[in-house]
């Protein structure tokens, strides 16, 4: 809900995977632990979002990750998503310990960073499951303009096909609508011009003809305006 409220529509989904040699259950309750002690320490109660401490770790992301064997000391006093996934799972051995928490972004839980996050244990993510908040009608549609605007799909072309194709139907239902209102409405005056008798131009030529002439029998009506009476 808080990511919809936040206009997000599209969110990917990994579920942890274990070896059958790994007890999940433990695994959970470790999780779970750190997760509890977190919460009662108020560590990572942060209202916002700590930026400079993710712009420090996108401007590290080309620099050579330290492989020392040295347990690295996590800030947990400000946590962001990926950074609260990492300290979780280094909490339950998922990652080692010389690895620095704040240094996951959320890029690097998708599988084209599974290296990056190299996961211990013989741990592994599953694949990628969409979840989208939009509606059916929708969904393909926010799918596709979001690899419009990924360079890193390279799919524009096809994506450019499909949204021009959805243009055109969303053009040609509102054509639609608009003929069918127009339809209704020229079928409520055919209704209404039934009750009127129908008549050829040249019978209304004639009609005009025949009232426009005066005479014996077709007398000239009088004028009711007094001040042209006398004309």
């Amino acid at each position: 809900m808080e990511y919809y409220h936040d206009d997000g529509r599209l969110i990917t989904l990994r579920q942890l995977q274990l070896p059958s040699g790994v007890h999940r259950t433990r695994v959970e309750d470790n999780i779970e632990e750190f997760v509890d002690m977190l919460l009662r320490s108020g560590l990572g109660s942060n209202a916002a979002v700590p930026f400079k401490e993710i712009l420090q770790a996108a401007k590290k992301q080309n620099e050579k990750q330290d492989t020392a064997d040295a347990p690295v000391i996590d800030d947990l006093a400000e946590l962001f998503c990926s950074k609260t996934v990492a300290v979780c799972y280094k909490s339950a051995g998922l990652i080692a310990p010389s690895r620095d928490a704040a240094m996951f972004l959320p890029k690097h839980f998708s599988y084209d960073f599974d290296k990056f996050t190299d996961l211990q244990r013989g741990a592994s993510l599953g694949p990628e499951i969409d979840i989208s908040f939009e509606p059916k009608s929708m969904r393909k549609f926010t799918t596709t303009l979001l690899e419009l605007t990924n360079p890193a799909q390279r799919k524009k072309k096809r994506a450019a096909e499909l949204l021009q194709r959805a243009a055109r139907r969303f053009l040609a239902r509102a054509e639609l609508r608009k003929r069918r209102l127009a339809g209704e409405a020229s079928e409520a005056q055919d209704q209404v011009s039934d009750l009127i008798p129908k008549t050829s131009q040249k019978e209304r030529c004639e009609t005009l003809r025949k009232v426009s002439v005066f005479g014996a029998e077709n007398p000239r009506p009088q004028l009711t305006t007094s001040s042209y009476a006398g004309v």
